[in-house]
This record gives structure tokens, sequence and C-alpha cells, in this order.
């Protein structure tokens, strides 16, 4: 090794009389760096190891290039560009966690859950008390609004373009919903729905 390094070396388990080969394992190089996997470390600690992306232990590297930092195994790893938090495989779930339990999940298929750990939608706000969604605008301007948008792409003539469903233990109680008339540009028609004889029906 260089003048003023220590390298830890391992070998396999092999036959008496037969040729030992030995492997670097862990190199302390004149610098300081400390190299795991690697023999030469261009960071304090760097850990490679492994075949497969997202899989390598951690990883702080800094070269004025294709600099990141990875955080396995599939943790956190943030490239020259933008970073990436969670899983970085196919079925790996998500969860952020406060106060000791989960507080967000995202499903591998996409879907986020607040409070919840089994989100069924896209966004899934799950709460024991009442939950509450507040869309808050704090600017003094007078023309500044707080808005809830729902938009339907290409909505063809007599296509919903966006409803709220009201449901008690997951039966629909009342709806309100909205209703393009020509080909999704004009006359929006605004709809009222209400459970009666255990059927939702229009009212309004």
């Amino acid at each position: 090794s260089a003048l003023g390094d220590i390298t830890f070396k391992t070998a396999p388990s092999g036959t008496a009389g037969n040729a030992i080969t030995f492997t670097p394992a862990m190199t302390i190089k004149n610098s300081g760096n400390v190299g795991i996997g690697t023999t030469g470390p261009t960071a304090p600690l760097y850990v490679t190891g492994g075949t497969t992306a997202g899989l390598t232990g951690i990883t702080v590297k800094h070269a004025s290039g294709d600099y990141y930092s990875q955080i396995g195994s599939q943790g956190i790893v943030a490239y020259n560009d933008h970073a990436i938090i969670g899983a970085m495989t196919a079925a790996k779930n998500l969860s952020l966690q406060a106060g000791g339990a989960t507080a967000v999940t995202v499903l591998s298929g996409g879907n986020v859950g607040i409070g919840t750990t089994s989100p069924s939608t896209l966004l899934h706000v799950s709460s024991t008390g009442s939950p509450t969604l507040t869309v808050d605008s704090t600017s003094s301007a007078g023309t500044r609004q707080a808005w809830l948008k729902l938009n339907v792409n290409n909505a063809g003539s007599s296509d919903p373009s966006g409803a709220i469903s009201f449901n008690a233990t997951n039966i629909e109680q009342a709806r309100i919903d909205s209703l393009t008339t020509t080909s999704g540009t004009t006359d929006g028609i605004l709809r009222f729905f209400t459970r009666k004889s255990g059927t939702v029906t229009e009212q309004v």
C-alpha cells in the first residue's frame, strides 16, 4: 500500500497448503479517509459494495463532477441535480415517522396516506378525530383567493368535470358535481344529489 496507508485484508477459507488470496476489506489512507470495499476512498468515509443500484451502503462522494450522497440500503440518494428519498426498487413503500409513529405513507403505486398506512386513493387522509384539509391564503392583496381546483382534461359533452362526495361508513349520502353540456368548454352545470330511500338522486 501507499506510504502511510493502513489496509485490512480478508481471505476466504481454503485448503491447507494452497496459496491464500487476500482481498482488501478496509483501507485507511494517509489522508485520513476510510474506505470500506475500496482502496481509494475519496471522502472521509466511503462505503461501496454490491452490484445493484441503490443497494450500496454509505457513500459520500465529491470529485467536482458527478457528485452524490447515498445512505443505503435503497435509502436516501442525492445526485448533482436532484434527490431521491425512499425505495429505489419496485414494490417498496416509503414511510415518514413522527413521534415514534408513521405519519405519512407513500405506496409503491403512488398512493399517499396521511394517518393511514394503506391509502386506497392518490391522497387518503385518515384520523380518529375530525380530519381537516386547510387551504389558506395569507396575502393581504384583495385579489388573492384560496382555491380547490378539480379539473378533467378533454371532457366531452355531458361529462362530469368534478364531484365532492359526502359519505358515512363508506356509503354515499350526498354529492355535488359539475357537468359540461357542450364539448367541455361552455354551459357548465352544478348539480346537487342526496340519498333518499336508499338511492342517491339529483335534487337540484
